[in-house]
């Protein structure tokens, strides 16, 4: 039994950012098939190798005067294994974002900043500092402002979108009002600014506080899913690959707090044009994104969360994905 309150994914000095890869000639099966290749053949160079390595060349110099970040936290200032690979491919350094100076900074990917929800007005002041310093940042800092705040659930369900019902509680409102006007029978309360499920509960008729939600919180119906947590990533805005999160036994928060397996699957076409209709709302096109959904009742995708900070990719249930966001970013920051 899952439903849809497991939230995130939640678990020197220059001015350019470049990154250095041993491009060597290779034989066809590594690069692209031609017509009449045979293997122990003559080796070669396909377009697409030529063209990347000729675009990183121009910058190969000095690559090692300069510095990117893959953005983690304190507690997991190494990020997972995934993230680690990935910083091998970009020649990128795994640090908390709290210890990234943006005076050094030539790039910053906050893949791993799982704890900026302690600190919101920190990570804010931080991400203002990366602008100030021209950093280039990928998710840009404008949507992760936005996207941190969980009322853009809000936002994008006043669009016609498929969003889980959700109901604001800002400090200075009447919080128990809001609950009963809301009409939900045992509904679900996480933060406002919150991550990894923490502070995620169904209401059991305890009014929530503004101690407990000190930025506030968000209120949503209880809604029931067999099927589990469906997490669909996007690529520079084209589909990659999916992730079912199964909850524990007893339990309905899909998260890896709460003992969640993380399964590969396959989406239903009906989900992803769903998940899809979401990407032109953005205020911001993302290079990365997971949009995160339960299947209701009635079989239809619902989502529950649009992770574009720091949202846990999966990479390692698709492996040529870590390949695509390799190359995207790099193209990005070109």
């Amino acid at each position: 039994l899952a439903t849809n309150q497991a939230v995130g994914g939640s678990n020197p000095s220059g001015r350019a950012i470049f990154f250095c890869f041993p491009f060597v000639s290779a034989p066809v099966a590594q690069l692209d098939r031609v017509p009449g290749y045979e293997p122990g053949g003559r080796r070669f160079e396909s377009f697409r190798a030529r063209h990347f390595s000729a675009a990183l060349s121009r910058f190969f110099h000095i690559c090692a005067m300069k510095t990117s970040y893959i953005a983690t936290c304190r507690d997991w200032p190494q990020g997972n294994a995934d993230l680690q690979k990935l910083a091998s491919a970009l020649n990128a350094t795994l640090l908390p974002w709290q210890d990234i100076d943006p005076a050094n900074a030539d790039a910053v990917f906050p893949l791993a900043a799982w704890d900026y929800s302690a600190a919101p007005d920190a990570y804010r002041a931080w991400l203002a500092a990366l602008e100030a310093a021209q950093v280039r940042v990928i998710n840009p800092p404008a949507l992760q402002r936005w996207n941190l705040d969980k009322r853009y659930l809000c936002e994008l369900a006043t669009q016609g979108l498929a969003i889980t019902p959700s109901i604001a509680l800002l400090p200075g409102e009447d919080w128990a009002q809001a609950i009963t006007d809301s009409g939900w029978d045992n509904p679900v309360i996480k933060p406002l600014i919150g991550q990894s499920g923490r502070g995620v509960r169904r209401l059991n008729n305890e009014l929530p506080t503004l101690a407990d939600y000190p930025q506030g919180a968000l209120l949503q119906p209880f809604i029931t899913s067999t099927i589990g947590e469906i997490c669909l990533v996007y690529l520079d805005g084209k589909f990659s690959h999916a992730a079912h999160r199964r909850p524990a036994p007893q339990e309905w928060r899909a998260n890896s707090a709460y003992g969640v397996e993380i399964l590969p699957i396959t989406p239903e076409p009906a989900w992803l044009a769903r998940a899809e209709a979401v990407l032109p709302h953005l205020p911001v096109a993302p290079l990365y994104a997971r949009i995160d959904g339960l299947i209701d009742a009635a079989g239809d995708f619902r989502i529950n969360e649009v992770e574009l900070i720091e949202p846990a990719l999966y990479l390692y249930l698709h492996p040529p994905a870590l390949d695509t966001l390799r190359d995207q970013i790099i193209a990005a920051l070109i």
